[in-house]
């Protein structure tokens, strides 16, 4: 039996555990959710289906891909940023492996880390030529009315 703290009435003694168990399982359907929409990321990039792509991004995303291409970071329109993703992997096979996602939830936003194999190839061209990456991709993502969305795309 759990015991009253002082101030605390039994019943409120009662419904504590009740909320911490409700507040754990929301931070739990969050990080889900998080997690969904990074993988639903990568995966629209191998499916080559765009509008799903689109789908994971606010209208206006932090990008920084300067460890990559030496690109400076730079702010960009959402449906330029896919359209950029679907001009780049066109003519290649792509696999995103997406894993070890640790992810700091702070309110409506949050940062998930994660590990992200990638492997790219030319269709009907020797194995060789294939060219294939690892790297460690920080999302930011906000909590939107139609869930989370990725705000930010940091490379490393």
């Amino acid at each position: 039996m759990r015991k009253v703290a002082r101030g605390q009435t039994a019943r409120e003694a009662q419904t504590l555990p009740e909320a911490h168990i409700l507040r754990e399982a929301k931070n739990l359907i969050a990080r889900d959710e998080i997690r969904a929409t990074v993988i639903r990321f990568a995966t629209s990039l191998d499916l080559k289906d765009w509008p799903r792509c689109r789908s994971c991004f606010i209208d206006q995303i932090y990008t920084d891909y300067s460890d990559l291409r030496g690109d400076p970071p730079a702010i960009v329109n959402g449906d330029d940023f896919v359209e950029l993703r679907r001009r780049a992997l066109s003519d290649l096979l792509t696999h995103h492996v997406s894993t070890n996602h640790s992810i700091e939830l702070n309110g409506d936003e949050a940062t998930c880390v994660s590990s992200m194999i990638i492997f790219r190839r030319v269709p009907n061209e020797p194995a060789e030529t294939a060219f294939d990456t690892h790297c460690i991709y920080t999302h930011t993502l906000v909590r939107t009315s139609d869930g989370w969305k990725i705000s930010k795309v940091k490379q490393k």
